[in-house]
């Protein structure tokens, strides 16, 4: 039997077998084998265990705060990884039409492209959808005739005739020549074209033609039309479909709703919510913004200065300047005109006598 014996400071332990009788021979009971306790340590036991109590031990001394604290754990605040739905929501989208579109014909449109596409062929969809991560892995429709997705989506040819695409545009990192959709597009008899971007930057430069290559194909007779409207369909798409064939759309957003950046970017978001935004490739999309910007408000003053000397002058007070000629003309007819006035003073006046007597 082990025996721990308690003394005021400390503990000893007596490894040695306890003879028998031992308890009685010394008058010991088990409880003065048990530890002493002083008085704060047993206020201490029976006190809750969320009772302040001082670390002097000493339960008459004051506490005083100094931090307010609740109890519990406390939780760790994170921003969202994701743009909140509120800030989802977009603004009141005019029709998107020639006098809507304020930049100059053949800059982002061909000429004619309003007489062909009416408003609404530019109509997003609004419509937030619960994502779930196998979606990644399908295409999304942007716009009516607008679809986003993947590269693996290309190799279902059965898919692709059943959506009536007529032009698949990959817009892919220029280390991957493997992702276009150009044997796709002979098999269905369709068109397809590619953009190959080396850098984030240099999507600065790309990003109009790829909006200009949309809009000539949808407005063009001269391509494969479906049955049904909208007749021309596009598969834009890129290795994951979260990287710069997002960020292609996000452009054409931009440029033909007349829409901010973060607008345009959570209309993307909305129906496709995998879309890559890193720092990088937001400023990329702010230096294009500032770009459609400036040529927007260049083509406002234009048509404002149009419109303002089409009212302050009318088309028929305008003067031809006068040549040269017309002024040579003139003045020879002046010149006759006075000769012939001195040649009628002379024959209405009396002669002169050549000389008088006095």
């Amino acid at each position: 039997m082990k025996i721990t014996l308690c003394t005021i400071s400390y503990w000893h332990y007596v490894d040695w077998p306890a003879p028998d009788g031992f308890l009685t021979k010394y008058n010991l009971n088990l409880k003065h084998l048990l530890p002493v306790q002083t008085e704060a340590q047993e206020n201490m036991a029976h006190s809750s265990p969320f009772t302040e109590v001082p670390m002097s031990q000493q339960t008459d001394s004051p506490y005083v705060r100094t931090q307010q604290y609740t109890r519990g754990a406390g939780k760790l605040l994170q921003p969202p990884a994701v743009p909140m739905q509120a800030e989802w929501s977009l603004p009141h989208l005019d029709p998107v039409t020639s006098a809507t579109h304020i930049f100059p014909e053949g800059e982002f449109v061909p000429h004619g492209f309003f007489e062909k596409i009416g408003p609404e062929w530019f109509v997003p969809e609004t419509e937030q959808k619960e994502w779930k991560y196998y979606m990644r892995r399908e295409a999304q429709k942007i716009l009516p005739f607008l679809y986003l997705g993947q590269y693996a989506s290309v190799k279902d040819r059965h898919w692709l005739k059943g959506q009536g695409f007529t032009l698949l545009l990959a817009i892919r990192d220029e280390r991957f020549p493997h992702i276009c959709g150009k044997n796709a597009a002979a098999e269905l008899g369709i068109e397809a074209a590619t953009f190959a971007v080396p850098r984030i930057q240099d999507f600065v430069s790309i990003g109009s033609h790829v909006i200009q290559t949309i809009n000539d194909h949808i407005s063009s007779s001269h391509t494969p039309v479906s049955n049904e409207w909208p007749y021309k369909k596009v598969f834009v798409f890129c290795e994951t479909g979260n990287g710069y064939s997002g960020l292609a759309l996000v452009a054409y957003l931009m440029v033909m709703l007349n829409l901010k950046l973060q607008h345009a970017l959570a209309a993307v978001h909305m129906q496709r919510l995998s879309v890559e935004a890193d720092e990088p490739s937001r400023q990329m999309l702010a230096s294009f913004e500032s770009i459609v910007i400036a040529k927007r408000n260049v083509e406002e003053a234009r048509r404002v200065a149009t419109e303002g000397t089409s009212l302050m002058v009318p088309t028929r007070t305008v003067c031809k300047k006068r040549s040269f000629t017309d002024r040579d003309e003139d003045e020879a007819m002046e010149d006759i005109m006075d000769i012939g006035a001195d040649e009628h003073a002379a024959f209405d006046r009396k002669p002169v006598a050549p000389f008088q007597d006095r």
